[in-house]
């Protein structure tokens, strides 16, 4: 009886401990692509991101359609903080 409590117990101290220490133990991103008007370019785009496996975070843009090839990204990347480019997308005339 007592065999299975530890078990869990056990388990539930392996998950709290990949919750605290997971981010810099296993670190790691995702690729996504988006579709959005680019109100700094003003047109139409199509990038690649990277994001941050554990919370979503943008880390990086991989690649634009505004730029020829798309991945010569020429721009300062303000895409990746969603607030700016919400900003600037409720600011487009």
């Amino acid at each position: 009886m007592l065999i299975p409590l530890l078990v869990v117990a056990g388990t539930g101290v392996v998950l709290l401990a990949a919750l605290a220490w997971g981010r810099r133990l296993f670190t790691g991103t995702r690729s996504v692509d988006e579709s959005f008007w680019c109100p700094w370019k003003h047109q139409p785009v199509n990038i690649g991101l990277r994001i941050d496996a554990w919370d979503g975070r943008r880390v990086d843009v991989e690649r634009c359609t505004a730029f020829v090839p798309p991945t010569a990204i020429a721009c300062d990347k303000r895409c990746l903080d969603r607030e700016a480019l919400r900003a600037a997308g409720e600011a487009k005339p």
